[in-house]
């Protein structure tokens, strides 16, 4: 049986499309729901949902120049000037800085383990041996693997200051979100966002190969019941499509990413999924991060600015 919001029913159930505060009229609001439907069968991307009713958050979502312009970072973007923040930064390797998330870990991990638990220290002078002997790529690997770790398993400390964002994908996304974000809020969003498939371990990192390391290593983790799906650093503006908008459980509209409309309003064959040129230039005084991210062609992450 199709589940109620499976993406195709919500998508025709969308009562009305918007774009920069104006509604989207025949034929692009009709051209837009087809391509939000022929992109659930686009073999090469994954299509992700976040839901957010964080008063906090919404006032930017909310705010289309910021939003479309910017896109949604990670907490780690909203940091100040502090030592964890430098190190969470793309492609920063310290030693004692990765020794200090093995040991925000070794809690989390003794609690799971399923084989010998008895022998967690022994596992965790292990692991740090293999640092201390590892070269930066491999020390860059492990970094990335205790930070999935920590994000996943929802670190008191770590929440704080993760560089990933949680998302949904798969075709229960909505259901799953929406039941997560209702129950908190009478007002909310769910950001509608897309990522190659090709691109994994570069832009995201999937829980599912998460546990299964996991499990080799002897734990007992987490089930992925929400089919998550942990986007480095910001969801791109250029990726984001839109979102939609509900009050009170009630959806009111789909907010389409301007610059999506604009590329289909050129040429009609332009799909979810294709590339979307935006021009920024950045003035902190106008957006709410501390950090700016850019990706270099081989998907490969850095710091394009930060708030002086």
């Amino acid at each position: 049986m199709t589940p109620v919001l499976s993406p195709e029913n919500l998508v025709n159930s969308i009562p009305k499309f918007i774009s920069n505060g104006t509604e989207v009229l025949p034929p692009y609001s009709n051209i837009i729901k087809e391509k939000l439907l022929e992109a659930e069968k686009n073999e090469f991307i994954f299509r992700l949902a976040r839901g957010d009713g964080r008063a906090k958050s919404l006032k930017y979502i909310l705010d289309d120049s910021i939003l479309f312009g910017w896109g949604v970072k990670s907490t780690h973007a909203f940091l100040e000037n502090i030592k964890m923040r430098e190190f969470l930064e793309p492609k920063h390797i310290s030693e004692s800085k990765i020794y200090k998330l093995v040991d925000m870990s070794k809690n989390i991990l003794s609690k799971y383990y399923y084989n010998s638990p008895e022998n967690i220290d022994e596992r965790i002078e292990l692991l740090k041996a293999k640092i201390k002997e590892g070269s930066d790529q491999e020390r860059f690997v492990l970094k990335e693997f205790l930070c999935s770790l920590l994000h996943n398993a929802q670190h008191e400390q770590f929440k704080d200051v993760t560089p990933l964002i949680s998302t949904s994908e798969g075709n229960l996304r909505y259901e799953k979100i929406k039941f997560f974000v209702k129950k908190s809020t009478d007002k909310y969003v769910v950001l509608d966002y897309w990522v190659k498939k090709s691109d994994e371990n570069k832009t995201f990192i999937k829980t599912d190969n998460i546990n299964c390391i996991l499990a080799k290593m002897g734990l007992r983790w987490f089930p992925n019941r929400h089919n998550e799906i942990m986007v480095k650093y910001a969801l791109f503006p250029q990726q984001l499509i839109g979102y939609f908008y509900y009050e009170k459980n009630i959806l009111l509209h789909y907010c389409v990413n301007n610059h999506f409309l604009k590329k289909i309003q050129e040429d009609l064959n332009f799909k979810i999924g294709d590339n979307i040129y935006i021009e920024q230039n950045i003035d902190f005084k106008t957006i709410p991060f501390n950090i700016i991210y850019e990706r270099s062609f081989n998907r490969s992450f850095s710091v394009c600015a930060r708030r002086a």
